[in-house]
C-alpha cells in the first residue's frame, strides 16, 4: 500500500523460486523515490486463485467458474465441465498466471488465465489469442477467441466436456415437449435478420475516421445474436459479437461498406421508417464525391444497383 493513500491496497505476485526476493511495483506507476508499505507476505496457491476468480469474474465470463475436485482443477461453463490438465501457477511481473490445457492435444488446447490486481484475461497459448467468450452446450464447450483486435470476426474452438445436465426427477418429456423446451440454435433466415435489424438494430453511416458504416444489433443474451451472425454468414458477410461494457448488452456488428450493402440488398426493404431513413443516409454516403477511387465503395454501390 502507498503511505499517501492507505485506504487502497494492492496485491502483487512473485515467484518463491527467485534467488533474491523482489516484487515488481512498476504497474503501480510509482513516482521517483516513492515508498510503499508491505502489509503481509503469504503463500498463494491454486485454491486461492480459484477462489479469487470466482469472486471477481470478468463481465463476459459470468457463466464460467473454476473448481477444485480433489487434485483436479475444473472449469465449469454453464452446465458443461472440462478439466484444466497439468494446472500450475507462475508469476510474470506483478501478475499470477494459471497455466493448463483443456484438451489432450497440448499444442492446441493450452490455456492461460492471467490475474493482474482484480482483473483477469484468458488466452489460448498456441495462437496468442484472447478468449472473449465461452459457452457450454452439453458435452461440448464452444470457446470464442480473437487473434487480433483488427480482425472483423472471431474464431470458435470446440472442446469436449462433461455434461452436467440432469432431468428433473419424475420428468420424462416427450418429443414435442423437448422440441419446445430446447433452445433454437439454427441460423436466422433472411426474414428473421430483417426483423432483428428493424427492431433491435441500427444502420450507421459514420465517416471512416469515426468508425465507418455499420449495422449493429444489440441484445441482452448472446445466443440470439449467434443465430443472427450465422444467418449473416450464409450471405457471405462477416459479423463480430462483443459486449458493450457500458450497457452490459451484447452487440453484433457488421463493420464494412460491402458487408452493410450486401445485407441491405439481401434482406431489405425494412418495415421501420427509421431504418429506411438510415438506408437512405447510407446511400448518400456512398454517393459522396471522393478525391480518390475506393473499390470497396464501388462494390457496395454495385450491390445496391447504384452503378449503371
Amino acid at each position: 500500500m502507498r503511505p499517501s493513500a492507505p485506504e487502497i491496497e494492492f496485491r502483487l505476485y512473485t515467484s518463491s523460486g527467485f534467488k533474491e526476493s523482489h516484487i515488481y511495483i512498476s504497474p503501480l506507476n510509482p513516482s521517483r523515490h516513492e515508498s510503499f508499505l508491505v502489509k503481509s507476505l503469504r503463500l498463494y496457491e491454486t485454491s486461492c486463485f480459484v477462489r479469487d476468480f470466482n469472486q471477481h469474474k470478468p463481465d463476459d465470463f459470468e457463466n464460467t467458474a473454476l473448481l477444485i475436485l480433489g487434485t483436479k482443477v475444473m472449469m465449469r461453463v454453464d452446465r458443461s465441465e472440462v478439466e484444466i490438465r497439468q494446472a500450475r501457477l507462475t508469476s510474470d511481473g506483478s501478475r499470477v498466471i494459471l497455466h493448463g490445457t483443456l484438451t489432450g492435444d497440448t499444442n492446441r488446447g493450452c490455456i492461460r488465465i492471467a490475474k493482474r490486481f482484480e482483473e483477469y484475461r484468458l488466452d489460448f497459448v498456441d495462437h496468442h489469442a484472447r478468449i472473449t467468450y465461452m459457452k457450454g452446450i452439453g458435452d461440448k464447450v464452444e470457446v470464442t477467441y480473437i487473434r487480433s483486435s483488427r480482425e472483423p470476426y472471431q474464431h470458435i474452438r470446440v472442446i469436449d466436456a462433461k455434461s452436467l445436465w440432469q432431468p428433473k426427477e419424475g420428468s420424462n418429456p416427450n418429443e414435442a415437449q423437448r422440441r419446445i423446451l430446447e433452445l433454437d440454435r439454427s441460423n436466422m433466415s433472411r426474414k428473421e435478420i430483417r426483423a432483428w435489424i428493424d427492431t433491435e438494430g441500427s444502420i450507421d453511416s459514420s465517416p471512416p475516421r469515426e468508425g465507418g458504416p455499420q449495422i449493429n444489433v444489440s441484445q441482452k443474451h448472446r445466443e440470439p445474436l449467434e443465430a443472427y451472425a450465422g444467418g449473416v454468414a450464409e450471405l457471405g458477410v462477416r459479423c463480430m459479437i462483443s459486449r458493450d461494457k457500458r450497457t452490459g448488452q451484447f452487440v453484433a456488428r457488421i463493420v464494412d461498406y460491402e458487408g452493410v450493402a450486401k445485407v441491405i440488398s439481401e434482406v431489405g426493404p425494412f418495415r421501420c421508417p427509421q431504418r429506411n431513413e438510415q438506408v437512405r443516409r447510407f446511400i448518400e454516403c456512398l454517393d459522396m464525391p471522393r478525391k480518390e477511387r475506393r473499390r470497396v465503395v464501388e462494390r457496395a454501390k454495385k450491390l445496391l444497383g447504384l452503378l449503371t
